[in-house]
Order: structure tokens, then sequence, then C-alpha cells
């Protein structure tokens, strides 16, 4: 013995069956091959190629066919489903809002349960304004990319009366975006703007975007709308959606939730699923993330118990 370690190799097989791993002290072998003739084998023992590796991430760059990939659900993300509240400009100072979270069980039977965040001191009996984020239960199957829309969930605005200084002026949506096919999933964080305008006594003080007859509506706007997917599909494309408002008397796409004061706004979140070019090259850290994914998903699907 020369003292090097030992290169354990499968025997002459088909090319497509030769390539194995080993992780965590577990030997990855691909489907169709009897496990019974091979022992366990110690990461120490093992000498594997930097091609291997390079060969797992191209393998993990060609992705899924587009067409095959299924939306399970968007749910609002653990815990609270709300993250960077904004009070009154500032991401900091956050007391004079009163901010609460909730869950808000739905009753209707085709929503996930509600994720809620509240604020504001009431001026009235009615309460605290609030934002609540509710997912549909129906997988989506496939996933349409000709730019056909399709019912992501549903954004309730309550917008009630509350004391000045007590106002959100913005809030994220962070949205989990569970696919299958493949086995994966994505958080999406949904940055919205929140007007809080002052109630004045007549109409003339109301902002343009005025639409009732009480002074003075508000408004809720996406601050972004677009949004790049950690999902290679084919090629070097990866999954993207779009988001907006959906007016479910006019089904007109909108970036925007305009509510009368003291009243509830409820408006479908609608998305657009579009297959896009990396935006660019892929560096260390994302060949690092890509083996990552890829190893993980091998292991699920492979991994031998010792």
């Amino acid at each position: 013995m020369d003292g090097s370690p030992a290169v354990h190799r499968l025997p002459d097989l088909a090319p497509q069956v030769r390539i194995f791993m080993v992780l965590n002290d577990s030997i990855m072998i691909p489907q169709g091959i009897s496990c019974e003739k091979y022992q366990q084998i110690s990461p120490e023992s093992v000498l594997v190629s930097p091609v291997f590796y390079i060969f797992v991430f191209l393998g993990a760059l060609a992705g899924t066919p587009a067409n095959a990939i299924t939306l399970n659900g968007v749910p609002g993300s653990q815990p609270n489903g709300w993250v960077s509240p904004v009070c009154n400009g500032s991401s900091t100072n956050l007391a004079p809002c009163n901010i609460a979270y909730s869950r808000n069980p739905d009753n209707g039977g085709n929503l996930t349960d509600g994720y809620r965040i509240s604020w504001g001191n009431p001026a009235t009996t009615d309460g605290q304004s609030s934002l609540t984020w509710e997912g549909p239960l129906a997988a989506i199957n496939p996933i349409p990319l000709d730019g056909t829309a399709v019912n992501l969930g549903t954004l309730t605005h309550n917008n009630r009366i509350i004391f000045g200084g007590t106002a959100l002026s913005g809030a994220t949506l962070s949205l989990f975006f569970d696919f299958s096919n493949p086995d994966t999933d994505t958080t999406v964080l949904v940055p919205l703007t929140i007007n809080e305008t002052t109630n004045t006594p007549t109409l003339a003080g109301c902002p343009s975007f005025q639409f009732s007859s009480t002074p003075c509506d508000d408004q809720i706007t996406l601050s972004s709308d677009t949004f790049l997917l950690n999902i290679p599909t084919t090629g070097n494309n990866f999954l993207a959606v779009q988001l907006f408002f959906e007016n479910p008397s006019t089904g007109v796409p909108q970036s925007t939730i305009t509510s009368a004061e003291n009243n509830l706004n409820q408006l479908q979140v609608v998305g657009t699923f579009k297959e896009v070019p990396s935006p660019a090259p892929l560096g260390g850290l994302a060949f690092l993330s890509f083996l990552s994914r890829s190893i993980s998903g091998l292991k699920r699907r492979y991994q031998l118990s010792s």
C-alpha cells in the first residue's frame, strides 16, 4: 500500500448508472441498482472527481420542463406572514402604531387561514385597521406560462377610523410559494405602501384617488410587482411571477387597492408566470446554492439507511 486512500468504484455498468455519491456516511446509489452488493463506504475513503460536481450543477441548471411545474399553494410564511412594518415612516419606532399579528380562520372552505396585520389606535368601537392575506387551497397544475392570470389569493383591507400618528405607512407580505415538480419552495417578499389619509370635513381636502362620498379614502399600493423565483426551468431559464390586484367586479388588473373609510375592501391577488433568462452569470455562491439544492434533492430520493 502506498498510503493513498482507496478508491471504491461500482462495476462496469451502463454510463447512466455508474455515478454515485457519498453523503453523511451513506452511499447514494441510482434507482434501479440493487444495493445489497455494496457495503457502507465512508466519506474519508472515497475520491470524487470535481467533474462529478460540475455535472450535478449542470443537471440542476437544466431544470424542470416549465409545463410540468405545479403550484400547491401560497400561504403566508410562518409565523406571521407579515414582516418589515413601517410606522409613520419609521421602521424602528413602531410603538405608536400598536401593531398586532393574528391568524384569521376562514369559514368559507375555499381559502387557507388568513394572515393578518392590524394597526392604529381606534377612534371608534370598530377597532383597528388591518390587512389580511388568504391563499387558495386548490393547487394550480400545471402553472400556465402563456400570460394567463391565475388566482393566488385574496388581500382584504379592513379600513377603520384610527387616530393620527398611529397609522402604518408600509408593510411587507411574506408569501410562501410551495411548488412540486420540482419539489421545492421559495419565499417572496411583497412590499406594500399604505397611504392612511387624514379625514377632512369635506371631500375637497381628500387626495386625487378619492372615489367614495365619505372623506377620505385610503390606498394600498404594490411597491414592487415582479419577482424572480429561485426555480430553474428549462435551459438557463428561471421562473418569475408578476403580481397585481384584480377588481372582482371589473376584472381589471391594478396595482392599488382604494378603500372607503370605515369599510372592508377585498381584492383578488392574481399572478402571471413566465420563464426568464438568468439575470447574471452564476458566481461561486450561486454554484454552491445550486449544488447544495441538487445534493439535497438527490439525498431525499436515494439515500440508503445505514
